[in-house]
């Protein structure tokens, strides 16, 4: 499932306003852009339509899941990634389709994006870390718990690999049983805890 090198002519945003638009994928083995029939899964997963969603993405690599969702109608999107080649490849992509007005880029460590992004409610959170950083998952979660970033009923879409077990979240998640496509699974966390704020 993973694109090699070389392949990053082929990602293209799948649906909504840009869809068939071609993006660019950072070069070589440090990211690894979600497939395309991953992708395709996880926004039908979340309805297709983005209408008035607040997105972020964690390790955003391409960005290709951010401007997706951009694409099918969220109001904006946050992407940090701490590659310099990353952030390099995300600018270009949010110049290409021209979502400079929706998009906003932190080209630092999470925990400082996040630490910069207080105030913020995020109704859908991607979180794809490097496969081996296992605890980064649920490091994420509850820093984001923590900071009050997300909106009550928030969607965090966890990408991971198939053998995989994630565990340890924070009360106030609901857990879904993970998706599984080849090697990679998808596992969503819905956010519960922010009832009645």
């Amino acid at each position: 499932s993973c694109l090699r090198a070389g392949a990053e002519d082929k990602m293209r945003i799948i649906g909504g306003e840009a869809g068939g638009r071609r993006i660019q994928a950072p070069e070589g083995r440090q990211t690894r852009p979600t497939a395309e029939r991953v992708r395709e899964a996880v926004f039908s997963m979340l309805g297709g339509d983005m209408s008035g969603d607040r997105v972020l993405d964690v390790f955003a690599g391409s960005g290709a899941m951010a401007l997706e969702a951009v694409s099918r109608g969220a109001d904006c999107a946050c992407m940090c990634d701490s590659s310099k080649q990353a952030a390099a490849v995300i600018k270009r992509n949010v110049e290409t389709l021209g979502y400079q007005s929706k998009a906003k880029l932190f080209p630092c460590d999470w925990r400082a994006a996040l630490n910069e992004m207080m105030g913020e409610k995020f109704t859908v959170v991607f979180i794809d870390p490097p496969y081996k950083k296992v605890e980064e998952y649920t490091a994420v979660v509850n820093e984001l718990k923590a900071h009050g970033l997300l909106a009550n009923g928030a969607w965090l879409v966890l990408e991971h690999e198939t053998k995989t077990k994630l565990e340890g979240f924070p009360d106030g998640f609901e857990l879904a049983k993970p998706h599984k496509y080849g090697d990679t699974a998808i596992t969503v966390l819905k956010y519960t805890a922010g009832t009645g704020e």
